[in-house]
């Protein structure tokens, strides 16, 4: 018998835990992607606006630098 009880809050356990992550992961997805602050605007040059090179340039950078 007290074998049962311990499978029994194990798995008790064991689902309160999965049900934690997942909401965790259901905050994370969901989280509000809008101002930074409200009354704030973003900044301008933000990393994710900056461009970035192209893959040919940089190949063809790469070779015009080789010694041979």
């Amino acid at each position: 018998m007290n074998d049962v009880i311990i499978l029994g809050l194990g798995c008790f356990v064991s689902l309160v835990v999965a049900c934690a992550v997942g909401l965790l992961l259901w905050g994370a997805s969901n989280e509000p992607r809008g101002e930074i602050m409200p009354g704030q605007q973003a900044n301008a040059a933000s990393p994710s606006s900056r461009p970035t090179p192209s893959a040919p340039a940089l190949a063809q950078s790469l070779e015009s630098k080789s010694p041979a």
